[in-house]
């Protein structure tokens, strides 16, 4: 119950300030989220369309 609390108090701000991101730093943030962390591995590159590694 308090996850969500704090996720309906949060979540305005918070898509407030992605509002303003690039493509490019909303996939990099898609990508820490995902728990990755070799974001120029050739694999990560792939499966999240980030471009040139």
């Amino acid at each position: 119950m308090r996850t969500r609390q704090l996720i309906d108090t949060d979540m305005p701000m918070c898509m407030n300030d992605t509002e303003n991101l690039t493509a490019v730093q909303t996939d990099m943030l898609r990508v820490v989220a995902n728990g990755e962390y070799r974001f120029n591995s050739i694999p990560v590159v792939r499966k999240y369309e980030l471009g040139s590694a």
